[in-house]
């Protein structure tokens, strides 16, 4: 069994250590800020892109700084959550390499660095953006750092709580872009990514097995049929919803000058049901196999899941702007 890495220092580095020290803790930095999950911030332009208004430069430049925003944002979480599970992450046969666990960043470095990245992401909110994305942010940062400090050892509402961080995401470009948000649009992303966060539980019972109760307390409460249940429950209900928002949405006069558009938009948008489903088939074949623990690590790798939302983000483009 291969043991645990050491950590290399419990301080921070003295000027006489930073020549030797600097380069790998700046790497090592980067690292725990996981640059890969930014992917997640997307979401950002989920709103305005619906709402046809990515095409309008300021809107697209404001949907850009809330992207900007988000990511610091997540990597200030990401720094917090990491210091606060060091030790039981070095329990994890994965966690165990991350920088904080396995010593190489100092925990006081990270929480210094995750205050500097908050901070810096509600001032920007603030000065580009206007007091209710500003007000989001800080939301969104709250929810998530009660997350980590608490509520993820709670069952059911840790995923409930991880869903919120992403319709949160999407809310925060709304508000940037001043689009209003339609509650089909909200229902589909909380339960596509309740889906998502189910999988993630179920990855970890099929990674941890015994050890389970000894790395997140909640996993006690969880089975793997009842998390595919819950996976089961939510897929549906954002499928059907996903329907009901693009056949209503492509028949809607707002969305088309005469009756010849409306068909052709329709006929988009309608297609796009077909990719949206493929995507959410496509990701439960790798939680049904004991995937789903990094979904970021599913979406780089998988190229047919790739494909797919290449194809959805294509129709779903020509049916709202064509």
């Amino acid at each position: 069994m291969t043991s645990l890495p050491q950590p290399l220092t419990n301080r921070i580095p003295t000027h006489k250590d930073l020549p030797r020290a600097l380069p790998r803790l700046a790497a090592a930095l980067l690292r725990t800020a996981r640059p890969r999950q930014w992917m997640k911030n997307v979401l950002v332009f989920a709103a305005p892109g619906a709402a046809g208004a990515l095409t309008v430069p300021t809107q697209l430049a404001n949907a850009l700084t809330a992207f900007t925003v988000l990511c610091a944002a997540a990597s200030a979480v990401y720094l917090l959550n990491d210091a606060l599970d060091a030790v039981q992450d070095r329990a994890h046969p994965v966690k165990r390499h991350r920088p904080i666990a396995a010593g190489i960043v100092p925990r006081p470095l990270a929480f210094a660095f995750a205050t500097v990245l908050a901070t810096a992401a509600l001032l920007m909110a603030q000065a580009a953006l206007g007091a209710k994305t500003m007000g989001a942010v800080g939301l969104y940062l709250a929810v998530t750092t009660c997350y980590s400090c608490q509520l993820k050892h709670i069952p059911v509402l840790d995923i409930v709580i991880l869903a919120c961080g992403f319709v949160l995401r999407a809310v925060i470009g709304a508000l940037a872009t001043s689009v209003p948000v339609s509650l089909w649009f909200l229902t589909v992303i909380g339960f596509g990514s309740l889906f998502i966060a189910a999988g993630k539980r179920s990855a970890e019972l099929a990674t941890l097995r015994e050890g389970a109760a000894g790395h997140r307390q909640a996993l006690t409460a969880y089975t793997r049929p009842f998390l595919q249940h819950i996976q089961t429950l939510a897929a549906l209900v954002a499928i059907v919803t996903y329907f009901l928002w693009a056949f209503g949405m492509a028949a809607a006069p707002t969305q088309a000058a005469h009756t010849s558009a409306i068909v052709h938009s329709s006929t988009w948008l309608q297609a796009s049901t077909i990719a949206f489903v493929l995507m959410l088939l496509r990701y439960s074949s790798h939680v049904a196999a004991g995937g789903g623990g990094a979904p970021e690590e599913i979406v780089l790798r998988d190229r047919l899941l790739q494909a797919a939302a290449l194809i959805w983000t294509i129709l779903f483009a020509v049916g709202v702007y064509g």
